[in-house]
């Protein structure tokens, strides 16, 4: 930490200094001098600049806060652009929490292909735009055809991600953990090992039937997001 010092003129006058730079947490002390020639110390702890939501893309300083799924994060070290993955709330980070937000709330958005009473085809079946921002933590895929006899099937489909202007969206972001279901009604994962799971409300997704086999004529795939508070 470092001072910046005014003269001081006596009794009456303040002996002044403007803080130049401290960390996040460190208490300063500043001596004033009263009428009566009593010092007097003040303290404070320096304080940071508020980012808003924390964004990958963006360099951060010492002392700087951040909300990330619903909690404030602040650092004591700079974190450059090129350290994506020194992320708020993961282990280890330079981030560390100052208020804990409110449960997460969990939304959730998805599609129901149905192939009205035929087999379901490949290719695009439609889009969703989601109103709010978050992280994606998990898919499900769900059949709601016979299971009276062991399906013995198969259907993928691929989650796209675009915005408004640059509809229809065609950049993937399921990687290779796309919504799956072989020979089972249903099927869920939270490894999502490939995804872009960030989402930023207004964002449009698309889902795409990727391969599938004949005997699923109806699924529905939903995607549960944590979004931000």
């Amino acid at each position: 930490m470092s001072f910046e010092h005014l003269p001081s003129t006596g009794a009456g006058s303040a002996t002044a200094g403007r803080v130049v730079r401290a960390s996040w947490g460190e208490l300063v002390r500043l001596a004033l001098v009263d009428i009566d020639a009593r010092t007097i110390d003040l303290e404070a702890t320096i304080g940071g600049e508020w980012r808003g939501a924390w964004d990958a893309d963006t360099d951060y300083n010492a002392g700087d806060i951040v909300q990330h799924n619903g909690s404030s994060y602040r650092t004591s070290v700079a974190i450059p652009v090129e350290s994506p993955a020194d992320e708020p709330g993961s282990s280890p980070s330079d981030w560390v929490l100052i208020a804990a937000g409110a449960s997460s709330t969990i939304r959730t958005f998805g599609i129901t292909i149905d192939g009205g009473g035929s087999a379901i085809t490949t290719g695009l079946k439609g889009y969703v735009r989601v109103p709010y921002s978050g992280t994606i933590v998990r898919w499900t895929a769900l059949s709601t055809d016979s299971a009276a006899s062991p399906i013995s099937a198969s259907i993928v489909v691929d989650v796209l991600k675009g915005v408004i202007g640059g509809f229809p969206p065609t950049s993937s972001i399921a990687g290779s953990d796309k919504p799956t279901l072989t020979n089972d009604q249903e099927a869920e994962s939270t490894a999502l090992t490939g995804w872009t799971t960030t989402v930023t409300a207004g964002d449009i997704f698309g889902f795409e039937v990727e391969s599938t086999s004949s005997e699923f004529t109806r699924v529905t795939v939903q995607v549960d997001v944590e979004a931000s508070l």
